[in-house]
């Protein structure tokens, strides 16, 4: 996994594709400042040994370890291992831009198993 910085720099030279209030903007726009934190702040944990289990997972496909950011949860272990990093991560970065992703995965986690 990258490091925090080297994730902004790729993000920079990518094409502007993201629309905020009938305008594009750059992906490193300050309006994404807390997406940015909070996705570049999972980079330098996954380096920390005691949080690597926390913001990785190993898809079921690949056998490699990704960020869970990317990860498809395929139980309910995994839905909780991504909700508690992103508990994690708020506190850290002191924002949120995923609450409704983390909502949405619960409801959609929950019709299946059901």
């Amino acid at each position: 996994m990258r490091i925090k910085q080297n994730f902004i720099d790729g993000l920079s030279k990518m094409k502007r594709k993201i629309c905020f209030d009938g305008r594009l903007i750059d992906r490193t726009d300050n309006l994404q400042t807390n997406c940015l934190n909070m996705i570049g702040c999972t980079c330098d944990e996954a380096k920390k040994p005691a949080k690597a289990q926390l913001v990785k997972a190993v898809p079921h496909l690949t056998g490699e370890r990704i960020s869970r950011f990317t990860h498809t949860h395929l139980n309910t272990a995994d839905l909780h291992h991504k909700q508690d990093m992103m508990r994690l991560l708020r506190r850290k970065v002191g924002g949120c831009c995923a609450q409704t992703d983390v909502k949405g995965d619960r409801e959609g986690l929950s019709k299946t198993i059901h």
